[in-house]
């Protein structure tokens, strides 16, 4: 409801009763001197102003229009640019990047868990395909030219991640990682997976998104949010890499980062030991005791 005194055209708030325009007078013109104003509840005092929604030093944010329009709405903008309130129907366009923070790792289990810590060099760039180059024998020493990722150690030899095609953004909030692979001690091996003899080989990463970096609670998966993904797929059974059959898992966290930002700088590097650890998985595995078909 608005109102009007000496001019000025105002918006009820919680501060003042609306239809009190005495009360709101004196409010408003204690807001113009700097001096405190209390609210309408009588238990705050506003060192500095009310704004038009009767928030102490607020921004007016139920004046504001949301990206329909709309005063006050939630409406918001994802990275593809539809606007709306649903978050399940969010994308990420081409350009996205998802970097890779510390503590993220992959695994294969040949016939235990062997898990590696990486980092990111590019990150993962949505809707481009990312090459990488140069694995061998021994620890990481330079002479690689990663993509995705810095080079890691795994099993005494060094190896990187790339695409042999994009990963891509699904509409029900997974991504498409038919194209990932494995660059390892001069071999490359397909992690798309092997869904004729692995039922559950999907090739779909699964995504879930977050406001705040300690990734405690969930929100729409847009620009400077946070993410988790996890990642099953087995080496096709017969690769030439003589690891098919193995089962690899990714599991990822990191910052996701809209296309307008997103770093076409190549990062430094990192030629230090990434640490492996190798762990024995005591629990369930993810696939269950699925056999071969």
């Amino acid at each position: 409801m608005k109102f009007s005194f000496v001019g000025v055209a105002v918006l009820c708030g919680a501060a003042v009763a609306c239809g009190d325009a005495e009360s709101f007078e004196n409010q408003y013109f204690q807001n113009l001197r700097g001096e405190a104003a209390q609210t309408e509840n009588g238990d705050e005092l506003c060192e500095g102003e009310f704004d038009g929604c009767g928030v102490c030093n607020g921004d007016n944010a139920c004046m504001k229009e949301d990206c329909a329009g709309e005063i006050g709405g939630a409406a918001t903008e994802d990275l593809c640019g539809i606007c709306d309130s649903d978050p399940s129907n969010n994308c990420m366009d081409e350009g996205t990047t998802l970097s890779i923070d510390e503590g993220s790792t992959f695994g294969m289990r040949p016939m235990f868990w062997m898990d590696t810590e990486f980092t990111s060099n590019d990150g993962i760039i949505i809707g481009v395909a990312q090459d990488a180059s140069g694995s061998h024998s021994g620890t990481p020493d330079g002479s690689e030219t990663p993509g995705i990722d810095n080079p890691w150690k795994f099993f005494f030899n060094t190896g990187m991640h790339k695409t042999t095609s994009p990963v891509t953004y699904n509409s029900d909030g997974t991504l498409d990682m038919h194209g990932w692979a494995v660059l390892w001690n001069g071999r490359e091996i397909p992690m798309h997976g092997d869904p004729e003899n692995f039922s559950k080989d999907t090739g779909v990463a699964y995504l879930t998104c977050f406001v705040d970096e300690g990734r405690n609670e969930e929100a729409p998966c847009l620009d400077d949010h946070y993410y988790e993904l996890e990642y099953h797929a087995h080496v096709p059974v017969g690769d030439a890499s003589n690891f098919g059959g193995v089962h690899y898992r990714l599991q990822l966290h990191g910052k996701i980062t809209g296309a307008e930002s997103a770093s076409t700088e190549t990062a430094e590097v990192a030629t230090e030991d990434v640490a492996e650890d190798v762990i024995e998985d005591t629990t369930e595995d993810f696939f269950g005791d699925e056999e071969i078909e």
